[in-house]
């Protein structure tokens, strides 16, 4: 499983996703941590070929449950998942102004991408320097 970190997620496009594909909407659910065990004593006497013995047991378990709330991070890890072992998300390796009028309504594709912030001090620099060379 990757972890991921999100400059943005759209948390509503994402919950109604993973609604669709699980058939239901995931908002809580119920860990739970069961714990058992069996506690004894017991003391045996051999004497030749008489044998006594005395045994005390008690047995024990406890269970935890912790309520747990979805992220969006999780719902988006849980969508990508169940898409991606379906085999319902298109990997594209580039993608150019053909491969985008490719596209159909309701496709999942993947794409690495570099995105870089727009900066005014790097395009008022840009325009200097272009200002410099008429």
């Amino acid at each position: 499983m990757a972890i991921r970190t999100f400059a943005y997620l759209d948390e509503e496009r994402v919950r109604s996703g993973l609604a669709q594909v699980m058939g239901a909407q995931p908002v809580r659910g119920k860990q739970v941590t069961a714990t058992g065990g069996k506690k004894s004593v017991s003391a045996a006497l051999n004497v030749g070929a008489a044998q006594a013995g005395a045994g005390l047991g008690k047995a024990s378990s406890r269970s935890d449950e912790l309520e747990t709330e979805i992220t969006p991070d999780a719902a988006f890890q849980q969508l990508y998942s169940r898409l991606s072992d379906s085999g319902d998300i298109q990997a594209l390796d580039a993608f150019d102004a053909a491969i985008w009028r490719q596209i159909t309504k309701g496709e999942v594709i993947e794409v690495e991408v570099s995105v870089e912030v727009f900066s005014v001090d790097l395009a008022l620099d840009n325009a200097r320097a272009l200002g410099g060379m008429a």
